[in-house]
């Protein structure tokens, strides 16, 4: 397969043992699509030698051809390629070659014809099944690149949704449960866990779904798959399953059983020098080059693990006290002081496992001149380092887990000094205000010049900044203030002032609720059409403020109120005009034989992406392409359509259904009329 960057360009093999046809296949092929380079050849083998011995993006075939045929050669490319796009274009056609062809694994099979419209067509295929392959190729690999960074992670990581169902592990996770990841996933948080544990888990996971926040769970000790009672630590996220209806959250776990053992074997060690050391807590050491011997005074023992008697010279140190892995940058070192290089020189190393644990040291050594220039002596102090260390390696942590989370939280994010100038700004914001540029090119840049910057994008630009200023004068903390856009949508503003070490900040939170405000919106319009409805008199009234409500809140133009009748069948009480620029004259719609009359009698919503490819459509010839349909109870539906597919989403079933529910309640008050549902839905 050729380099996927390559996308312009589309080499094709095409195989036909007669050479007039292969050549006027190639050209045709070339001059419909000018990213076609096509090579031919004559046989089978002749082909496989070619595919073997170059790149192709896609393989043409003839299937009758002497010695090898089409299908013996798909099934050699397909031993090196399983994916590689191949068609098997032949004038010998039949159901048993075709058969054959797709039990090979053939892309793609063409008959040939007569005439030039076929290579349009074959053209067409080509290009097809390698966009096809090509977009495989890259989901793979980026799903294969995602899995890899998921399981090289230490901490165990998970996604588990509402039901507790383990919708992604990691490899850190499933080795803790003794179980592989493809067991883990798709298994129940209750079939690896106790009942007290799952109680505890359910409790957390119902928390952060409740309530939308990270939630840091208290250390908890739960045993391995080997029984050995692990220490963990738990974050638990709030996660968003795209194209779902169910909710879900991230977690990531920390094994801190030897970090906690760890630290209790610090502090012991710090007890045990701090008794011992009443003066001193280092180690002050002379060294003689000339001998090599190294006097000590303090904790050497303590330090290193080892005694002073033990170690007489700075080799014997070297071998017995350094730990291996640094022996080698200790002895350059020590070279570099007696070479006289340096007149002062440190090292940061570790000290030698066997003797009883591993501890940083930071020496610092200062040389000695004699009168002739020559270093004769050096004097110097070992310090441990250990805690230094580990609380650097810490912070690093926690700055690359807050820059992590920064740059992936879905809203966007500022944070400003005392003298507004841009502290952190993360991509989405850049994103969100459609911003040139990225969010390192402005870190140091002045605020206020943003922020005038991108005001023109509100219907108030001065009210914009103006709010800003008064909110940093103030420092008065602020949640989701709205702010409308002059294209429509409107985003929600957040402050929070901040306390920094070198004085007051600000912090900025933008995010877009446009889809909330207008949710919020069509839900008070429908609270005050409710108003309406109980005004209305007779089921007619009703069904007339039903539908010009059902057209004013929810923007569904065409629509109509169909009620029951038993004589009758579902007939049409209120229409909108718009209905009729869609259709002639609405139906009343009888037992059987439509959507509508379907739906009624199941009592429950339904959104349909095209009607016609439903069986029960009532009229094959409608101009109404999508349609929803809303039981209002036992007293009849009501009907949306739209004259292009997949008009309508879940939003419009729920928000729908919310009113659709107002309609029975007063629609009996009012008429009364109404049939009992079959208890078998038909």
């Amino acid at each position: 397969m050729t380099d996927e960057s390559s996308t312009d360009v589309v080499r094709v093999l095409h195989i036909d043992d007669t050479p007039d046809f292969a050549d006027v296949v190639a050209t045709h092929l070339e001059r419909d699509n000018d990213g076609f380079v096509v090579e031919t050849a004559t046989d089978a083998n002749e082909g496989l030698e070619m595919f073997v011995a170059d790149e192709f993006d896609c393989v043409v075939s003839d299937y009758d051809m002497p010695g090898r045929d089409g299908i013996a050669l798909l099934e050699s490319i397909r031993a090196v390629d399983p994916d590689l796009p191949f068609i098997l274009f032949t004038g010998k056609g039949s159901e048993e070659v075709a058969s054959d062809a797709i039990s090979a694994g053939v892309t793609d099979y063409l008959q040939k014809e007569r005439g030039t419209d076929q290579y349009t067509v074959l053209a067409n295929r080509i290009e097809n099944a390698v966009a096809h392959y090509r977009s495989q190729r890259l989901v793979e690999r980026s799903e294969r690149r995602l899995r890899e960074i998921v399981d090289a992670i230490p901490q165990f990581l998970y996604v588990v949704d509402e039901d507790g169902s383990y919708l992604l592990a990691n490899e850190a996770l499933a080795d803790f449960h003794g179980t592989s990841v493809s067991e883990l996933e798709g298994s129940n948080v209750t079939d690896v866990f106790d009942d007290d544990d799952v109680a505890q888990f359910t409790a957390d996971l119902e928390d952060v779904l409740e309530s939308g926040i990270t939630k840091h769970v208290p250390i908890i000790e739960i045993p391995d798959s080997t029984g050995e009672v692990r220490r963990l630590e738990p974050r638990i996220l709030p996660y968003d399953l795209a194209e779902t209806d169910k909710d879900a959250v991230l977690g990531l776990t920390v094994d801190v059983t030897e970090h906690e053992e760890r630290s209790r074997d610090l502090e012991r060690t710090y007890e045990r020098m701090r008794l011992a050391l009443e003066h001193t807590d280092s180690v002050v050491f002379e060294i003689d080059f000339d001998t090599g011997a190294v006097v000590r005074h303090g904790t050497y023992e303590r330090s290193f693990g080892v005694s002073p008697d033990e170690t007489p010279t700075w080799e014997d140190h070297l071998e017995h006290a350094v730990h291996p892995e640094d022996r080698e940058a200790f002895r350059r070192f020590h070279e570099r002081l007696i070479d006289g290089e340096r007149h002062r020189d440190e090292i940061v190393y570790r000290t030698n496992p066997e003797n009883g644990g591993v501890r940083w040291m930071r020496a610092t050594v200062y040389v000695r001149q004699e009168s002739g220039g020559s270093p004769r002596q050096a004097i110097g102090i070992s310090r441990d380092v250990t805690e230094q260390r580990r609380h650097e390696r810490e912070l690093e942590q926690a700055n690359t887990l807050l820059s992590t989370l920064f740059d992936t939280l879905p809203v966007g994010v500022l944070a400003e000094d005392a003298s507004r100038q841009v502290l952190a700004v993360n991509q989405q914001l850049f994103d969100l205000f459609e911003m040139p540029g990225s969010s390192e090119d402005v870190v140091g840049a002045d605020c206020g010049r943003l922020a005038r910057a991108v005001s023109d994008q509100f219907v108030d630009p001065e009210g914009f900044t103006r709010r800003i200023d008064e909110l940093i004068a103030e420092r008065e903390p602020v949640r989701d203030e709205e702010l409308v856009r002059r294209d429509g949508r409107t985003f929600a503003r957040s402050h929070q002032p901040i306390d920094l070490s070198d004085g007051a900040g600000h912090l900025w939170v933008y995010h877009d609720v446009t889809e909330r405000t207008e949710h919020e919106r069509r839900l008070e319009a429908l609270h005050e059409a409710t108003q309406e409805l109980m005004a209305a008199e007779t089921r007619e009234e009703v069904a007339e403020v039903g539908v010009e409500a059902t057209q004013r809140i929810l923007g569904f133009d065409a629509n109509s109120i169909h009620l029951h009748d038993e004589g009758s069948g579902l007939v049409p009480v209120a229409v909108s005009d718009t209905i009729h620029d869609l259709i002639d004259e609405v139906p009343t719609f009888t037992d059987g034989g439509s959507i509508a009359w379907r739906v009624y009698e199941e009592g429950e919503p339904l959104a349909i992406d095209d009607v016609l490819d439903d069986p029960d459509v009532y009229n094959p010839e409608t101009s109404i392409r999508s349609e929803l349909l809303l039981p209002i109870g036992e007293h009849g539906l009501l009907l949306a359509g739209a004259p292009t597919p997949e008009a309508f989403d879940q939003r419009d079933v729920v928000l729908g259904e919310s009113w659709s529910a107002t309609s029975p309640r007063r629609s009996n008050r009012s008429n009364g009329r109404g049939r009992s549902r079959p208890a078998n839905g038909n």
